[in-house]
């Protein structure tokens, strides 16, 4: 008999989600030769998506455990994730020239930006129109009328 996850196991395995998804892995990290991306960084990140998540109209008051789109947790997921590594590089930016060779460390802001922004208006989009057509259906058949008991009386 399956038994239900824990919200610790259910928070584990969204992270692994997330760092798939992402290729965040020592091995495919050429330059930096280690994770972007902590345990916390992810953590905070699956919380800000569920939160993200809930505050697009309609608004719900899912968690963890009760959120059912797997796609739209990563998805936003990786969004926070950009943004949170984004500011980073943006902060950490640095030009460095000296007798002709000019070098720029952190000058990865711009990137992640433009990936940012890429996810964003897709993600938005999608859990809106999701959210709408789920809220609909949700509806069908839970409205009545005064006039749906009047075939009782003919």
């Amino acid at each position: 008999m399956p038994t239900t996850p824990t919200p610790t196991e259910l928070m584990d395995k969204a992270k692994r989600f997330v760092q798939t998804y992402m290729q965040d892995q020592e091995i495919l990290n050429r330059l930096i030769r280690k994770e972007e991306c902590s345990e916390e960084d992810r953590e905070l990140a699956i919380k800000m998506s569920i939160g993200m998540y809930n505050e697009i109209t309609p608004i719900s008051g899912l968690t963890l455990s009760t959120f059912y789109s797997l796609n739209f947790l990563i998805e936003g997921a990786v969004i926070q994730l950009l943004t949170m590594k984004g500011i980073l590089h943006s902060r950490n930016r640095l030009n460095y020239s000296s007798g002709g060779l000019s070098i720029q460390v952190h000058d990865k802001a711009a990137e992640y930006q433009s990936w940012i922004q890429n996810l964003v208006n897709t993600y938005y989009t999608t859990v809106q129109n999701y959210k709408k057509q789920r809220n609909l259906e949700q509806c069908y058949g839970g409205v009545s009328s005064e006039y749906s008991n009047l075939r009782w009386y003919w």
